[in-house]
């Protein structure tokens, strides 16, 4: 999705990438390059290589680093719990906030890029934000473990009201029931600069 963002938006190091979004084949040997000229070269020390296998998460941003592509990572570990997912949430609505041209909407828009964001064993890309009326807080996220029905991809594109909007974002949701499993979080940010405007 970090690609597909820098792609589409033509932000600083989209040239490198070219116009197709790049394959799992070529993700892994852009890492595997960054490895070689030694930027984030522990990542092959932890995973032993990842050429031909799904080992491509979180050492993605070895491949941004040396596709010039700006990102920043931070990792989130708390013993407490709750309280990585507390941090987490925090940052993530801090994050969006900060791109909320009109905060009088009751549904914000932004046009910040999506978040990459791991916890043990799974990656997802953040792609916005709940508070809902209760105070509680939520993650909007594309899951490549789940795949959009063809009701939600047609509507692609289209302005339309949906009958049963809870429905609709339910798997598209992961908020304290599905986070506090995990007490070690990593995300991964596009940076935003004036040139990437």
């Amino acid at each position: 999705m970090l690609s597909s963002y820098v792609i589409h938006t033509k932000s600083q190091g989209h040239q490198r990438l070219g116009h197709d979004l790049p394959s799992v084949f070529q993700i892994q040997e852009n890492i595997e390059t960054a490895w070689d000229r030694g930027i984030n070269a522990q990542g092959r020390l932890e995973t032993g290589g990842i050429r031909g296998n799904q080992k491509i998460h979180w050492h993605t941003r070895a491949m941004f680093r040396l596709l010039e592509i700006p990102c920043d990572a931070q990792g989130i570990k708390h013993k407490e719990p709750g309280k990585s997912e507390a941090d987490l949430l925090e940052y993530i609505e801090t994050y969006f906030q900060s791109g909320v041209t009109d905060p009088t909407q009751l549904i914000r828009q932004t046009s910040l890029p999506p978040i990459y964001f791991q916890h043990a064993g799974h990656s997802l890309t953040i792609i916005g934000f709940e508070r809902l009326q209760n105070g509680s807080k939520q993650l909007l996220v594309f899951d490549p473990s789940f795949h959009d029905s063809s009701y939600m991809l047609r509507l692609v594109g289209k302005t339309f009201v949906h009958p049963t909007p809870d429905l609709a974002l339910k798997q598209y949701r992961r908020g304290n029931r599905y986070m506090k499993a995990y007490r070690e979080f990593e995300i991964l940010r596009f940076v935003i600069s004036a040139d990437n405007e």
